[in-house]
């Protein structure tokens, strides 16, 4: 069985997940790609922006509403992922795309407008992680702008050869192949390279 990591770009309420590795000559292979749901189509995307009008009980009961249902949905595409991979890969690691950051009360997120937008980030990126490491499969967090670099650090490749890497996958596997399927791509490659 060959090695694979997942990769995820997210956002409110979905995400770009990539399952990729490196083929025996040492070159990029997407095996899986494909755009994932992350909370219930019920409930609102973006939980802080939708409590922000409700009382403190109210506001407090619907985020982990959506916490809740992000949790679940993360499970279940982390299980379908890797039965999508089928038997000729093992998924040995996750990406995701974003540092991690602190998670701070309601109050405090609703008293500011960018920290509403990077706390819901947050929340399906933990989402992720956590459902990872349930599975006791080892979670790399990278920041968006680090990606390029962190894969240089990690397989040796220059910023040139990622591209190179990135558009022969995507040739080989068609559309779609946008940035959050590159991004993804990063971050499943520097999730795999952490692995013995």
């Amino acid at each position: 069985m060959v090695d694979v990591a997942l990769g995820f770009a997210t956002h409110s309420g979905w995400a770009v997940a990539v399952a990729a590795g490196l083929d025996g000559d040492g070159g990029l292979r997407v095996v899986e790609r494909r755009r994932v749901e992350l909370t219930d189509p019920h409930l609102p995307r973006q939980p802080y922006h939708a409590a922000h009008d409700r009382s403190r009980a109210d506001g407090e009961r619907l985020v982990a509403e959506v916490v809740a249902s992000i949790a679940d949905r993360s499970s279940a595409v982390l299980d379908t992922l890797a039965a999508a991979v089928g038997d000729a890969h093992t998924v040995a690691a996750v990406g995701v795309v974003g540092e991690e950051r602190p998670i701070p009360d309601l109050a405090t997120v609703l008293a500011s407008h960018p920290l509403m937008h990077s706390t819901e980030g947050e929340i399906y990126r933990r989402g992720l992680a956590d459902a990872a490491a349930e599975r006791d499969l080892p979670v790399v967090r990278t920041g968006i702008r680090a990606l390029v670099d962190r894969v240089g650090e990690a397989l040796g490749w220059s910023p040139d050869r990622l591209a190179g890497e990135q558009a022969r996958a995507r040739a080989a596997i068609g559309p779609p192949w946008q940035k959050d399927h590159k991004d993804a791509t990063a971050a499943a490659l520097i999730a795999l390279s952490t692995q013995p």
